[in-house]
């Protein structure tokens, strides 16, 4: 079994997900969390002095960034230097939503500009955003889902297991061959169809209707 059976399987109308099995937490390399650096800039805007909006608006950005970044490294195995390029990564992972996309987009000003001094109502948009993709996302972050069983009767292998790899980024796939041995072979995180296949695996994985918990 190749990349593109499994790509070929999980886009198949026929597919279904019948069980997400393990969730862990995901690598996290900072010392300060981004709810942190979240509930630092509500404190700056609250303040009176000259310069709180800055400091409100400097850490509503680390939060963001530190958020996004946590997400990029675990899954997508990069992250980027710009805003656009950080996006551009998180939409092919699929785990942003139109609404959320739609207030980024309208950030992209503040996010890319860093020499100018902000509004009041402008920090404060910030902050609503940044909080409102920061507690999106955690479910992610605090829950990634890293195995997930899926079926399909049409299909030359009926079932399948999928687990994600956080160690390496590769993708390992369970299944018995016609010969009833089982075969466990991994898709790393050079190939071609990784991204596809783990955009496809999360949306299964995370579809609202399923009560994995």
């Amino acid at each position: 079994m190749d990349s593109q059976y499994v790509l070929k399987y999980l886009k198949d109308k026929n597919t279904i997900a019948t069980e997400a099995c393990t969730s862990i937490k995901m690598v996290i390399d900072y010392n300060i969390t981004p709810k942190e650096y979240l509930s630092y800039a509500k404190l700056d805007l609250d303040e009176q002095y000259g310069h709180h909006l800055i400091n409100a608006l400097c850490n509503a950005k680390r939060a963001f960034h530190c958020q996004l970044d946590i997400i990029l490294k675990n899954l997508a195995r990069k992250t980027a230097n710009s805003f656009l390029s950080k996006k551009k990564l998180l939409e092919e992972l699929g785990i942003i939503t139109p609404r959320i996309l739609k207030k980024l987009n309208r950030q992209r000003n503040i996010l890319e500009h860093e020499y100018t001094k902000p509004s009041l109502e402008e920090v404060s948009d910030f902050l609503d955003i940044t909080e409102l993709f920061i507690e999106y996302t955690n479910k992610y972050v605090y829950t990634l889902k890293c195995n997930c069983s899926f079926e399909n009767v049409t299909m030359e292998i009926p079932s399948l297991d999928i687990s994600y790899r956080t160690e390496d980024g590769g993708i390992e796939i369970l299944y018995i061959d016609d010969t009833k041995q089982i075969k466990r072979p991994i898709i790393d995180a050079k190939d071609i169809n990784r991204k596809e296949i783990l955009r496809l695996y999360l949306n299964f994985a995370y579809e609202d209707y399923w009560d994995w918990e």
